[in-house]
């Protein structure tokens, strides 16, 4: 996996993948989840809500078996420093409790990427998961979305209204979300009994969130697996419903000549315009990015080339000798 996703020089770097994946079988449910190496968008939440999935007696263990999570962070890996990389240590002891499980059953169901994650990958999963503690509105969510990935998030910020439910329009709905958003109030976080919460630190609180959080992202598991495995035809239909999924947000008209942000990815990015039968399907042509970046710096240097290349060829003055060099560079490009 180090190898799949990183490049000599980034494993170097410390980019590298704890955990894994087993073969593919037709039966998996494949979750996926991305964003920033960074505690704001909640990763121990997703691992956690894995974990309490698949302590749960009433869940049956064939749908265990085949609930697979990959999740992965970028560009940077995580500050291996005391300061930066506290969810990181999480992720990390969540998965090894994972891993310690029903002898060992679930050693290959997740996997985190550290330093880089292409989130045209999305194509390939079933359900994406994004479980930030804030988000006023994220790109993740409605990339995952756009790619017809019905998705899930807690009640947070824009992808809670993005998000619609079975519950709440089933005509509509495309994915799930949590009752509660990650920011409870303080008060509401079901303390044992006799808890003086002026005493209360911030790291305690924030474990609580993230508890309580988790234990709804492992309903929200639940709900996931019932459907695909036993409502097929719900699930087809949330997955037409995320593809043609209408939002927007960040309205900066002015810097995109018209067009919000969102309209750039629905028409440029994603081709919504263009009808189902328009849009170029295929995955990895389609999603452009730097996969890598050795590829992308080449064609960088090529166009420098052809451009210098170009210019000489057009001086009216210059010398026969140095146009008849362009010329050839511009055969060679």
């Amino acid at each position: 996996l180090n190898q799949l996703f990183y490049s000599k020089d980034l494993i170097e770097e410390q980019r590298y993948v704890p955990g894994g994946l087993s073969k593919f079988d037709e039966k998996d449910i494949l979750l996926m989840g991305w964003g920033r190496s960074d505690s704001q968008k909640g990763f121990p939440i997703t691992a956690k809500g894995l974990l309490k999935f698949l302590q749960r007696e009433s869940v049956p263990a064939e749908w265990k078996k085949h609930f697979k999570l990959a999740l992965g962070s970028g560009p940077n890996p995580w500050p291996m420093d005391d300061h930066g990389a506290g969810d990181f240590h999480k992720i990390k002891d969540i998965m090894y409790q994972i891993q310690q499980l029903d002898n060992g059953a679930y050693k290959q169901n997740f996997m985190y990427g550290n330093g880089f994650f292409p989130s045209r990958l999305v194509t390939a999963a079933t359900y994406g998961i994004f479980t930030s503690r804030g988000e006023p509105q994220g790109l993740s969510c409605p990339e995952a979305l756009q790619t017809a990935t019905p998705s899930g998030s807690l009640n947070t910020g824009g992808a809670g209204e993005m998000i619609v439910t079975v519950g709440e329009n089933a005509e509509k709905a495309n994915g799930f979300k949590t009752s509660d958003a990650f920011m409870r109030n303080v008060e509401d976080l079901d303390w044992p009994e006799g808890t003086d919460l002026s005493k209360l630190t911030a790291e305690q609180i924030d474990d609580r969130r993230v508890e309580l959080a988790a234990e709804q992202v492992a309903d929200m598991f639940e709900d996931m697996a019932k459907v695909y495995y036993e409502q097929p035809e719900v699930y087809a239909k949330m997955v037409k419903n995320a593809g043609q999924s209408e939002f927007d947000w960040h309205n900066n008209h002015a810097l995109n000549n018209g067009r919000s942000t969102l309209q750039l990815y629905e028409e440029d990015g994603f081709e919504i315009s263009k009808g189902w039968e328009g849009r170029n399907k295929n995955p990895m042509k389609r999603l452009v990015g730097e996969f890598g970046g050795k590829f992308e710096e080449l064609k960088r240097t090529v166009k420098k080339k052809a451009e210098e290349a170009v210019r000489t060829v057009s001086e009216p003055k210059g010398s026969k000798w140095n146009k008849a060099a362009a010329f050839i560079t511009l055969g060679v490009i």
